[in-house]
């Protein structure tokens, strides 16, 4: 008997099992094993004799009645089962059917029956051959026009040149998006340039300039140079190369109304590194050009130009500029980079630099007859390029209904007196101590001498600031024009036509630094039917930033040119307003 095993339930002196009701008795809870004695919910409770009787629980509702009166379906399988009938003879296999008949013969079969032998010998892998031999010094291919004899020397491979530029963004070589490879045009690269240098500053000979000017007005610079004489000109975007005698560039520079500024070729070389640039700039004699005490100022101008950092290519030709005068006087200029007396440019590409020395200063838009312009005025270069790109003849009447401060005036005064632009102002070429005077003197003194006010010359200046009619009223007596100036103070939308035809021409606000969008779009109707009602048989130019005008006036444009009025992207239009339209 086993020691371990608990006494019997009697001699504890507890009843039996079957005597304890069975809703005493807890249930027995499957899966669940207690270590060390089960917890007091799940021990079976103690009886007492006494306790009194449990509560009866309460009888559950009647289940719901279902009724299902309905037959059952039945499932009749009285039908007979289909029949399988596999007494058809099995498919018979014969491999000992014989060959095709031969078809030269009507019965009889010539043919050997077909066999199948897998007796044949496995096929050997015969790996003794010897290996294939590379041999990398053979001998290039022989000459045709030989019948044995190679006289080619054999195939070099250099990897010395330099490798393939990468395309920069805005390049015009550039593979254009949205073509194919086979449409794209191929990578070119600019041949090496015959270097050139003007080491002493020579003003004899035959001379290269450069004359800037504003985007869009390029061509109009081109007839102005061919006009002032200019030979071998070349048209790039926002100037014009042009060759001639060193006075060739000077008299541009004093006669040109559309340039910007003249910039005089010193020297031109390639390049790979920035001591490249310094070598050139230190080969030309500096104290030659100009004094010690004038103020220097380098500027840099890159176009897809490998090297990383412009300001210290502009540091590498002053120190060299510098490093001139400091050998040769022993001392250096200064540097300016507000209001420098002289500007040295320089130009790189992706293998070409070239020096300029500024031939102007200042830029040639600063007439010298402006004293304080109001806001938002337009440039005078501009304002000449747009009146010849119109059309516009001294004896064409002019009026300008937003005047400002009267530079449509002014340089229309300044065409019709044939005066020259540069006559008021001075530039850094007469600084310059390598060449004299005399010369340029003799030129301003001859365009003084031509200077004449035309009879027939009308201008009309409407503003609604009497300050701006004041001012314009003050540039044209500067100017010597009084004479042929109407000017008064009148809204645009209240003008009277002054006469039966002529040219307006305006500068309105745009939205950008003079008005508002809705300002202009509520003007726009009104100032149409202005133009429709008075001024039949007028022309209409403006040079706006808002390109919605031509929608607000409701008037189609014959002329839509882009121009760049400072950092601003414009278009010039043009609106010829018909007679029948006016009232």
């Amino acid at each position: 008997m086993n020691d371990n095993a608990p006494p019997p339930r009697k001699k504890l002196g507890l009843p039996s099992a079957s005597a304890i009701p069975a809703a005493q008795i807890a249930p027995k809870k499957r899966g669940v094993r207690v270590r060390g004695g089960a917890p007091a919910a799940f021990r079976a409770p103690v009886f007492d004799p006494n306790a009194p009787p449990a509560p009866v629980r309460p009888s559950r509702p009647p289940a719901r009645s279902f009724d299902d009166s309905r037959p059952p379906r039945k499932f009749d399988g009285s039908r007979p089962p289909r029949p399988f009938d596999d007494s058809r003879p099995p498919r018979k296999f014969d491999d000992t059917r014989p060959p095709p008949r031969d078809r030269g013969s009507f019965g009889a079969d010539s043919r050997p029956p077909r066999k199948f032998d897998d007796t044949r010998p496995a096929r050997p892998f015969d790996d003794s051959r010897p290996p294939r031999k590379f041999d990398d010094t053979r001998l290039p291919p022989r000459d045709r026009n030989t019948s044995g004899a190679d006289s080619r020397p054999p195939r070099k491979f250099d990897d010395a040149r330099p490798p393939r530029e990468r395309f920069e963004r805005g390049d015009r070589d550039a593979p254009r998006g949205g073509r194919s490879d086979a449409d794209r045009p191929p990578f070119r690269r600019e041949p090496p340039v015959q270097p050139s240098a003007n080491p002493g500053f020579e003003t004899v000979g035959l001379h290269t300039f450069f004359a800037t000017c504003p985007r869009g007005l390029e061509q109009v610079l081109r007839e102005e140079l061919l006009q002032l004489g200019a030979a071998g000109i070349e048209v790039t975007p926002g100037g014009a190369m042009f060759k001639g005698a060193f006075a060739r560039g000077l008299a541009v520079n004093l006669e040109s109304r559309v340039a910007s500024r003249v910039m005089w070729k010193l020297a031109e070389d390639n390049y790979a590194c920035e001591d490249d640039i310094y070598n050139l700039a230190r080969k030309l004699d500096w104290p030659v050009a100009f004094p010690v005490d004038q103020t220097i100022k380098v500027q840099v101008t890159a176009i897809f130009s490998p090297l990383k950092s412009i300001d210290f290519i502009a540091l590498k030709v002053k120190d060299a500029i510098c490093d001139a005068f400091r050998d040769a006087i022993g001392s250096r200029p200064n540097v300016d980079t507000s209001m420098p007396n002289q500007r040295i440019h320089v130009f790189l590409n992706r293998n070409t630099v070239t020096l300029y020395l500024d031939v102007s200063g200042e830029a040639l838009f600063k007439r010298g007859y402006r004293r304080d312009g109001l806001i938002a005025p337009i440039r005078e270069n501009l304002a000449a390029g747009i009146l010849r790109l119109v059309g516009w003849k001294p004896h064409i009447p002019l009026l300008d209904p937003m005047c400002g401060s009267g530079t449509f005036i002014t340089e229309a005064l300044l065409i019709a007196m044939d005066a020259a632009p540069g006559l008021r102002r001075r530039n850094a070429h007469e600084r310059w101590s390598m060449h004299p005077m005399d010369e340029f003197h003799a030129m301003k003194d001859a365009a003084r001498a031509r200077i004449k006010l035309p009879e027939e010359l009308r201008l009309f200046a409407r503003d609604s600031s009497e300050e701006a009619v004041q001012q314009t009223r003050a540039h044209v007596a500067a100017l010597g024009g009084t004479a042929a100036l109407d000017h008064r103070v009148c809204d645009a939308l209240e003008l009277d036509a002054p006469c039966e035809h002529g040219m307006i021409m305006a500068n309105p606000p745009y939205g950008v630094r003079l008005g508002s969008t809705d300002e202009l779009a509520a003007m726009y109707p009104q100032f149409a039917t202005l133009l429709k009602q008075k001024f039949g048989g007028w022309e209409a130019s403006f040079i706006t930033a808002d390109l919605t005008m031509p929608e607000g006036l409701s008037m189609s444009p014959t002329r839509k040119l882009p121009l760049r009025n400072g950092a601003l992207d414009c278009r010039l239009f043009t609106f010829p307003i018909n007679i029948r339209n006016s009232a």
